[in-house]
């Protein structure tokens, strides 16, 4: 078994696991159709702990599409109407009215377009090209970047 590291700080995690979750489906976008079922396999979701940085996370790879932002909150007027309360909420909460706040894999701008709406100042950064142009059509301050 290869040594498994800390996806921030490499240091060791912990030996032993501190949740698995058996049978899990692999991904939870782009699900399968009806013929791809035959193919379609199950994994274990292994959970583990940094030794030194204390970060909980998965010891398995990410999914294939790991860098695409994928949101459904943009479908339904209720969602985005709570999404607006909740951000307004952190705005007021935190004391960031006229302050800048930077949304990391904005997408194509879904929340940054209803953070750009309360008193703060939004800014966003998505590592893809199309979805960076559909944001700056829109008006939202968005660069091309991956952390």
């Amino acid at each position: 078994m290869p040594a498994r590291k800390c996806r921030i700080c490499s240091a060791a995690l912990n030996e032993e696991p501190l949740l698995v979750y058996k049978d899990m489906p692999a991904i939870s976008q782009f699900l399968p159709k009806k013929e791809d079922f035959a193919q379609d396999r199950c994994v274990d979701l292994v959970v583990c702990q940094c030794l030194k940085c204390g970060l909980i996370q998965l010891d398995n790879d990410p999914v294939y599409y790991f860098k695409e932002v994928i949101r459904s909150g943009s479908v339904s007027q209720e969602v985005k109407r709570f999404r607006r309360d909740q951000f307004q909420t952190f705005v007021n909460d935190f004391d960031l009215k006229g302050k800048k706040v930077l949304e990391v894999g904005c997408g194509r701008g879904e929340y940054l377009s209803l953070m750009d709406k309360t008193e703060a100042i939004a800014f966003g950064i998505e590592h893809r090209e199309e979805s960076v142009n559909e944001c700056n059509a829109k008006d939202l301050c968005v660069e091309k970047a991956f952390l």
